[in-house]
């Protein structure tokens, strides 16, 4: 369970989709693999948010960092997408809004089960 926690969901599918569009795969809404991301994206942040809520500071800082930098990839990767004329999917706005959830959420959720956890233990 160890292993879990310690893997950013939210960037390993979201580098998944910009590898789907490096192959030029097709993120149609309506398409299986469009399909499949968004289940992804859903089930990334359901897995960050619950892994978030039982934290050590060390896993605090991790999830943290984490976050910062996938909202950064999502962010270049939006902007180049944008400015380049590449076709933008429901898929990819889905999954920036996924991403930026998760930078605001977990830290979110973690900093309040880690002030609970240190008014519990007396610390």
């Amino acid at each position: 369970m160890k292993l879990l926690a310690a893997i950013p969901w939210a960037l390993v599918v979201f580098c998944l989709a910009i590898l789907a569009h490096v192959f030029k795969m097709p993120l149609e809404i309506s398409g299986v693999i469009g399909l499949s991301f968004l289940i992804a994206y859903f089930v990334a942040f359901g897995v960050e948010f619950a892994k978030s809520s039982s934290t050590s500071v060390d896993d605090f800082i991790m999830d943290l960092v984490f976050s910062v930098l996938t909202l950064i990839i999502a962010t270049a990767f939006m902007s180049y997408q944008l400015c380049k004329g590449h076709t933008f999917y429901v898929v990819d706005a889905v999954g920036i809004l996924v991403i930026l959830f998760d930078s605001i959420i977990s830290p979110w959720n973690a900093f309040k089960a880690s002030k609970k956890d240190i008014s519990m233990h007396g610390l």
